[in-house]
Formats: structure tokens, sequence, C-alpha cells
């Protein structure tokens, strides 16, 4: 049944990979004569073997399962009312929430119906009942490795106090992309097989790459002073992920091929402390990231008609924005997509509408971190027992650090606005708190 998808040599067991092979070498030269100029360097491949998405997993099972076991997503597509599936991809529908309330239960009793815990028959499958799966694996996935390199300088600039600096490259093969639909159920083009909804199969063919310039300077603890700075100028540019907004095409998976969410131009770190009289001591803490990618598109609407939504705003990449186009580049692309798209019918049959570029709007915001602790030691039992009793704050100046930036071009209200605060939770980044705690050692 899935030989359309996959081919016939696609269904054959999975061969065990006995040929990964990870070697690793490297090497450091003390290159002055008074042994304080070290150059090193080291490269290696890395395998990891680890599937870690056991949601996913769990997904294929219940797709390969004897029709009726273990639980199935059914996706509204394959259910009918009133001859019609319960599936609204292209325009806005009459069909109510009211309506939906009405016929639920039946839904699912009929859906119970079709349950049999029970069933050891394998010749009829819930792929095949339910017509539809959900993150089968790819019959031709490959474990994700990765090619490391480094190369290095570390000087000694005065006693205890050292600088470094290092290349590296980190090059990722075979990194998944889940949730493809291999059956295409809304291209414009047509589904590959007739009368099956979605069947998304994750697969291996990601790539990625990191590089970055490591710019390192520490003072090892001595006259009560430790100190630590750190710079990358980096670049993380990859496959991104087949998430709406993120302009993933069907139809060529490496089109969204560019800077990752995780990219950040900028980093710098730093850190101390210092030991006061009266054993007090006082610790800090600076993290600074500047702003990650941007990418703008148009909810709900195919423009090339592969079938994914939420395509890419015409005239402009995944995140482009901060990343070599700023606010000028995005004023021409909508100004572009207003006279060639807007009010016209898309490729995958949707209304294209007429966006307005908000007169404020930001493409994300950078992250500043402020975290102080003072310390002191008390000595007990003649000093056999420690106690130590801290106070904390995080985020000293309570920089806001907003994320959730919207990219949905096609609601002026809400484009480019936070939706939130850095990890709302306790602890650094966040919004300012404090902490006392006592520690006791012996």
């Amino acid at each position: 049944m899935l030989i359309p998808l996959v081919g016939a040599g696609g269904l054959k067991t999975a061969e065990t990979q006995a040929r990964n092979f990870s070697p690793t070498l490297g090497f450091a030269w003390t290159a002055t004569s008074d042994g304080k100029t070290v150059v090193r360097a080291g490269a290696g491949r890395y395998y990891d073997p680890v599937i870690f998405n056991t949601v996913n997993l769990g997904n294929e099972r219940s797709s390969l399962l004897p029709r009726g076991a273990g639980r199935s997503t059914v996706p509204g597509a394959t259910i009918r009312y009133d001859g019609r599936p319960l599936d609204f991809p292209n325009q806005p529908t009459s069909f109510t929430g009211a309506q939906l309330l009405s016929i639920l239960p039946g839904i699912r009793a009929e859906l119970l119906r079709q349950r049999n815990p029970e069933n050891r028959d394998f010749s009829i499958r819930n792929l095949e009942a339910d017509r539809s799966g959900q993150n089968l694996f790819d019959p031709f996935y490959e474990t994700p490795y990765s090619l490391h390199f480094s190369v290095g300088v570390q000087r000694e600039l005065a006693r205890n106090l050292v600088a470094t600096a290092d290349f590296v490259h980190r090059h990722f093969i075979h990194t998944q992309i889940p949730s493809i639909d291999y059956n295409r159920f809304r291209s414009a083009r047509g589904v590959v097989i007739p009368g099956y909804s979605s069947i998304t199969f994750d697969n291996s063919t990601g790539l990625a790459r990191y590089r970055a310039l490591l710019v390192r300077v520490e003072k090892r603890f001595s006259g009560r002073t430790q100190f630590l700075a750190s710079y990358a100028l980096g670049s993380n540019v990859g496959t991104n992920a087949t998430n709406a907004g993120l302009g993933f095409n069907n139809d060529n998976w490496f089109e969204n091929y560019g800077p990752l969410a995780a990219d950040r131009r900028h980093i710098l770190n730093l850190a101390g402390l210092v030991e006061l009289p009266g054993r007090f001591q006082v610790s800090f803490g600076v993290s600074y990231y500047s702003r990650p990618p941007f990418s703008v598109f148009v909810t709900g609407v195919d423009f090339n008609g592969d079938g994914t939504m939420s395509d890419l705003l015409p005239g402009t990449k995944v995140h482009q924005f901060n990343r070599g186009a700023g606010h000028d580049e995005l004023a021409r692309a909508v100004e572009a997509y207003n006279r060639q798209f807007a009010g016209k019918q898309s490729v995958g049959g949707q209304l294209a509408p007429l966006v307005t570029l908000p007169d404020r709007s930001w493409f994300h915001d950078r992250f500043f971190t402020q975290d102080l602790r003072l310390s002191r030691t008390f000595l007990l039992r003649g000093e056999r027992v420690r106690l130590v009793v801290f106070g904390e704050v995080f985020n000293l100046l309570n920089t806001a650090n907003l994320v959730q930036y919207d990219g949905n071009i096609a609601n002026a209200a809400s484009f480019g606005q936070p939706g939130g605060r850095f990890d709302q939770v306790f602890g650094s980044g966040g919004p300012r708190a404090f902490q006392w705690a006592m520690k006791v050692s012996f």
C-alpha cells in the first residue's frame, strides 16, 4: 500500500548500519620556548544513534498496529458530515462550532466502535482503516552524525591569566526533518494515493552547519578574585523544520535551508567572584545574546501549491530578517506582494489577503541578564562544619527579554509584537527574582 510513497525497495526491513565508524584525533603543541603559547587542533566524527522523539515513534507504531489496536489520530478529512469531509483548508466555512458539538457524540461513538484492542490480525492495519498515518520513519532513515573540527591557540598573559582563541566548524548530516506529508494530501497537483489523507514521514535528509570564532580570557582564582570572559561570533545554518511559517516546500525540501532558530550571531558571557573580608563572597554573571533570525509569513495560504500552509511572504526567505534584511527590505516585499498576489487566489486555492505593514514592529529582542550572589560562610565546631548563607538576584536590571514575536504579516495588530517574556519560571533571564538559601557541609 505504501509502495507509491517509498517504492518497493522501501518496504524492506531496515538494515543494521554496521559501518558507522567514529574516529577522532587531536594534538597540542607548545609553540614557544617559554612554554606560554600552545596550539591545539582536533577533529572527529560523532554519531547520534538515540531516537529521542519517542512520541513520534509511538505514532508510527499506532499506524502499523492491527486495525482498532492502540491509539490513532483521526484527521477531520476522513470524517464525513452531510456527505462532505470535516476539512476546511481553503476558505471560511458556514460550519459552526454548535454544529460540531451536536455531531461530536456520534463521531466519538463511531470511532470507539472501531476500536479493538485485542486484534492481532495484521492483514489490515490502522493506517489502512484510518486512511492516514503520522510520523512513520522513512525506510531509508540513516543515523545522524556530525563532523567536528577545531583549531586554536592559548597564551599565558600573566600568572593565572590566560587567553584562548579557537575556530570551530561542525557539519551535521542526516538530521531529522519531521512530519513530511509523502501523500501530498493538500497538494494542488493531487494526492499520491487517492482516498487517503496525509501520511507523514520523518526522514533524515536534513543538513546543518555551525561555524564560530570563540575567544576566552580566564583568570584563575588567586588574590581573592576569579574572572572569566567569553565571546562567540557564530553562524548556525541548516534545514529548517516543517513548522508553518518556516517556508517548508514539500516539492523541494532544501528550499528552506538557511539560518536556524538557534542562530545567535554574538554571544557574550562574563562571570567572576571576589572574596571580601569577614568571609563574605560576591559573585556575578552577565549574559548577552544578539537577536535571533526572523521569518515573515502569511498564515493559512499556500502560494506554491505544495500542500503546506502559512508560506513565507513571497519574495522573502526563511529567517532572512536580522540576517542581512531589515524593515526596508520588508516594506519593498509587502508592496510587491500587494501588487502581485493580494486579492487573488493562490495556487493552493486560498484567497491571498491584502497585508499592511504596521507602523511599529520588531524582529525579535536581544537577550541580556545580570545575576548576582552575596554569601557569608560561618565556621562551626572548630571549622569541621561550614554553614553558607547566601542571597541571589536574577536579572538584576529586570530586562524584558521579550520572546514569541509573531511573524504573521496578515495580522497587522500582532505582527512583530512579542507574546511573552523569556523563561517566565524562576531563573536567569526571566523577570527579576530573588532567593535566599543555606548550605551545610561537613
